[in-house]
């Protein structure tokens, strides 16, 4: 079975649309989901590990995987829509890109203030005993991770108008009513139980 016809990359209402140029909507969506997973468990991995690593304060962990649970709910929204590709899910895609692009930046800005302000050495040991360390300066460090975050945000940006091209494309433009005034319901004036229709039966008369 071909690789369209199990993406539903032909479908009319996405078929003028593509990713990268040259993939297929569908395709290119859920090779970005595959993508999202394993970079959100990869950075799980890694912070995780962190732990087994001496030099580091061991609080510097649980708010480093704090900063990933936007990651994690925006996989999710991905799971959610391999299973099932409706409006919800695909909406749920649109707000995915978003929490990615907020756990890259947060975890970031945490990664600098940390390694600034709070770390006791004047070099950066990544690694455990177990396998050893390796050694950057702490202005090598930041530079390296503040590089990879704008690299990530920039991707996850593009990542973000794939989503809002195949959403808008099968559901139309979807307006926010979050923040809408409720609609007041009409209410008959007292002494006119015909409504506006009475004055005007009266002029027929």
């Amino acid at each position: 079975m071909c690789c369209c016809c199990i993406c539903n990359c032909q479908e009319k209402e996405v078929k003028h649309l593509s990713c990268c140029g040259c993939f297929p909507i569908k395709c290119g969506l859920i090779s970005i989901g595959i993508f999202y997973i394993f970079v959100t468990l990869a950075l799980f991995v890694e912070v995780f590990y962190c732990l087994l690593n001496e030099y580091i304060h061991w609080w510097y962990v649980p708010v480093a995987i704090l900063l990933l649970v936007p990651l994690i709910i925006g996989s999710v929204f991905f799971i959610r829509f391999f299973t099932l590709d409706q409006t919800s899910t695909r909406t749920k895609l649109i707000a995915a890109m978003i929490l990615g692009i907020v756990s890259f930046s947060l975890l970031a800005i945490w990664n600098l203030c940390y390694f600034q302000w709070l770390y006791k050495y004047d070099i950066v040991y990544a690694g455990a005993d177990v396998v050893g360390y390796t050694m950057q300066t702490k202005k090598s460090f930041m530079v390296w991770s503040l590089f990879i975050a704008i690299c990530l945000d920039f991707t996850w940006a593009y990542f973000l108008c794939i989503a809002t091209a195949y959403s808008s494309a099968w559901d139309g433009e979807q307006e926010d009513d979050t923040f809408a005034m409720p609609k007041i319901p009409e209410i008959p004036v007292p002494g006119n139980p015909m409504g506006d229709d009475a004055p005007a039966a009266e002029e027929e008369s």
